[in-house]
């Protein structure tokens, strides 16, 4: 043992570390064997997995594994891999050691192949596998914390006795503390993901598969009750085995080695290997009896061997299987689903497309990872909106007069989700998961969703009449709130988010666009009857000052005047003292007296004359009135 262990320091001695950030990765590499043994590995922050590949000469296995421990193979995680060149095919295995015995096959295979070659005597092996797998016999990996690195080969491919072996000579960080420590919120599962079910054979045969469709991609999962091989195939008749596009898939019983081949048959004859082999091996196991391949094609393969997958087309499904050989025997179990099944969901409705807008202004947060476009209509009183994010989330927007703890913010939120783009109207009063309106203002023009940038594009009335919402002016200038989720579409806790700089102005003031309200004294002659309001109703004939939106209690209206349209779901509140009124309005009675016994509470409405009012005066009649009042105004949203 000695011996060994010294050894192992030996080798070990020759390792050569090297750590660098390459494009949001780390990446790492080591060298074991005079460099016979080389291992690289990365952190991917977008799925939370780290890389492996391995690049040693052999012909036979590789093995690399992590522990806490440098001696005993105690508590080692390991993956065994390689190319086994007699069935022409690769393998991964995750097993585990907690003494010096051979390594224990793992019930979850947490290890994903994504490709295994060898040639002129070297092999590679690249896999990846989840930071956190949850798996009791796996090494649990997090930001910081360090690992020793264990390491054998042998020249054939059969799981035997090393015939080289190490350890690294010090622990190495996996994942660098200059990441997040916390993983992101885990996105919304994939709802195509496998969630087609079919079973053959009494439940002994089953088979799920899904549609991936960013990579355009049908994923399928086996899991049947043999030692033997399993064959799934697709074809447009359930009988003969004509036109049988299929793959054939199982694990050795004398090496563990997991095989997957692409084959074709047209008649009852064996099938034959296809010349282009068009399915990716993802896991293969056999455990307790039970044999489970994972495996995935591409929809289109242009091979005239494969049966190329269209959107919304159908297809039968054929299985077969041996109860215990691996090699293409006649199968000893076999059938056809009895209707067909579609593989591939016929495309959603388009989203819908926004007319050609030519945007004027933009600005920029984080060096461009958020941009935001915008125009102003005149002739409708619109301003349109273009939102871009490097994001697969939500992204949000939002427009206050202040500029922290989100504040009296006017948020917008929208994204795509299962191919169908969304928008919601929401209101923030403080730092918390925003309200949504109960008037939608926002109209959505489109949303696309491409290489993890999401865009979306909508428009809104500058003046809406919901206290909820901010109502735009020409010439006034407002923050500017941004905000994104990385990976999901629920309202969850954004990935970035921050503020501008200054108030931007989102309309200029060329007196052209709209009109403005002014603030200097003017007449105006109002009539307003509502359809439900009492024939008493009449015009008057007022001037009217605007109270400043937070103006204090000393704040006094010189002949200020407001005419309103009452409605019984008002829920503001303000207080005003009634000096004169025509006609007089019917108040509520005081519950308390607030200052002198003329002082009253009334109920205010969103429904206004002007889109900004502060001096609101709610009669219990539905009507128009004149009032003259001296009033502390309520905190209007502006």
């Amino acid at each position: 043992m000695k011996f060994l262990l010294f050894l192992s320091f030996l080798i070990s001695n020759h390792v050569i570390s090297l750590s660098a950030r390459l494009s949001g990765r780390t990446a790492n590499k080591l060298q074991f064997d005079n460099g016979k043994f080389k291992v690289r590995w990365n952190y991917l922050p977008e799925s939370q997995e780290i890389e492996f590949k391995l690049r040693v000469k052999t012909t036979g296995y590789v093995a690399l594994g992590l522990t806490r421990t440098n001696s005993g193979m105690e508590d080692l995680d390991l993956f065994v891999g390689g190319f086994d060149g007699y069935l022409q095919t690769a393998y991964l295995e995750d097993r585990h050691a907690t003494s010096l015995s051979s390594p224990t096959f793992d019930t979850n295979q947490d290890y994903t192949l994504i490709s295994a070659s060898e040639h002129k005597g070297i092999t590679k092996i690249h896999c990846r596998r989840k930071l956190i797998t949850n798996d009791d016999k796996d090494f649990q990996i997090k930001a910081g914390e360090k690992a020793y690195f264990a390491w054998a080969t042998h020249p054939r491919d059969y799981l035997q006795y090393h015939t080289k072996r190490g350890y690294s000579s010090q622990m190495h960080v996996l994942v660098p503390l200059m990441f997040p420590t916390t993983p992101p919120p885990t996105p919304s599962p994939t709802p195509s993901s496998l969630t087609n079910k079919l079973q053959f054979n009494n439940g002994n045969f089953n088979l799920t598969w899904g549609y991936l469709s960013e990579s355009q991609e049908i994923e399928f999962k086996v899991r049947a009750k043999t030692t033997g091989y399993v064959a799934v195939g697709m074809t447009k008749t359930n009988y003969g085995m004509k036109d049988l596009d299929l793959f054939f898939a199982g694990v050795t019983s004398y090496s563990r080695t997991v095989y997957l081949k692409d084959k074709h048959v047209n008649g009852y004859k064996a099938p034959r290997q296809d010349a282009k082999q068009d399915y990716t091996l993802i896991s293969g196991s056999q455990f307790g009896g039970i044999t489970t391949i994972h495996c995935k094609r591409k929809l289109i393969t242009n091979d005239n061997k494969d049966i190329q997958i269209q959107a919304g087309e159908k297809v039968y499904f054929a299985f077969a299987t041996h109860y215990r050989n691996d090699y293409l025997s006649y199968h000893t179990s076999r059938g056809y689903s009895s209707q067909m099944y579609e593989i591939v969901p016929a495309a959603p409705p388009t989203p819908p497309i926004a007319p050609s807008i030519v945007y004027d202004k933009e600005i920029s947060f984080r060096n461009g990872i958020y941009r935001m476009f915008w125009k102003f209509d005149s002739t409708t009183n619109e301003l349109f909106f273009k939102l871009r994010a490097r994001a697969n989330g939500w992204v949000g927007l939002g427009l206050s007069n202040k500029n922290r703890h989100m504040e009296e913010m006017d948020v917008v939120i929208a994204g795509v989700k299962d191919g169908h783009g969304y928008i919601g109207d929401y209101f923030s009063y403080q730092l918390a998961v925003p309200v949504k309106d109960q008037k939608q203002d926002n109209i959505l023009l489109s949303a696309t969703e491409s290489d993890r940038t999401t865009t979306v594009e909508f428009k809104r009335k500058i003046a809406t009449g919901d206290y909820m919402d901010l109502q735009i002016k020409p010439g006034k200038s407002y923050y500017i709130g941004w905000a994104y989720q990385s990976f999901s579409d629920n309202l969850v806790y954004h990935s970035l988010r921050g503020y501008s700089e200054q108030k931007v102005v989102l309309i200029e003031l060329n007196g052209s666009s709209v009109t403005s309200t002014s603030s200097s004294s003017s007449t105006t002659t109002t009539q307003e009857i509502p359809p439900y309001a009492p024939t008493s109703s009449s015009s008057s004939t007022t001037t009217t000052q605007e109270i400043p939106p937070y103006a204090s209690s000393s704040t006094t209206a010189k002949a200020a005047s407001v005419k309103v349209q009452a409605t019984p779901t008002s829920t503001k509140l303000m207080q005003a003292t009634t000096s004169s009124a025509t006609p007089t309005p019917s108040l509520q009675e005081p519950t308390s007296a607030a200052g002198t016994s003329a002082t009253t509470t009334v109920t205010i409405t969103k429904t206004v004359t002007k889109t900004v009012t502060t001096t609101l005066i709610m009669p219990t009649k539905t009507t128009t009135v004149t009032v003259t009042v001296t009033a502390t105004p309520a905190k209007i949203y502006e």
